[in-house]
């Protein structure tokens, strides 16, 4: 009778106690996003930020704000990381802008989609860029 107790608790934990903590991953899809902020910090719209993922030649491109930038990047079970970017070298005066941009963009290790948004986040989980399709 102990053991049949003992079988029902243990099944009851193993049900209810056994929930993942991990969120379902979106799979990353290929498109451009307009950056609208880094760090929580919303920037401005004339800087003309952004980011274009390409699914099938695991690329990021896009403007950093003043110059054209390129990288490859790997992603697997939502984990994103984004390799060193190759960038044009103009200046211009969202050059500010760009060196945040392109330094969190190497900071990038995960992703999200919120709505119409995707959200890359830092190795915490913190948004860094938020991008809007």
């Amino acid at each position: 009778m102990k053991n049949i107790g003992l079988v029902l608790i243990v099944m009851v934990f193993s049900v209810f106690g056994c929930k993942s903590s991990k969120e379902a991953v979106a799979e990353l899809q290929s498109g451009k996003y307009d950056i609208v902020s880094i760090n929580g910090e919303e920037i401005d719209d004339k800087a003309q930020v952004d980011i274009n993922f390409n699914t099938k030649a695991s690329r990021v491109t896009g403007s950093a704000g003043c110059n054209k930038y390129t990288a490859s990047y790997t992603v697997e079970n939502g984990m994103l990381e984004v390799k060193q970017a190759a960038v044009t070298k103009m200046s211009c005066m969202f050059m500010s802008i760009e060196t945040q941009f392109l330094k969190a963009l190497s900071q990038v290790k995960s992703y999200k989609y919120k709505e119409d948004m995707i959200l890359l986040l830092d190795e915490n989980k913190n948004v860094i860029l938020k991008g809007k399709k």
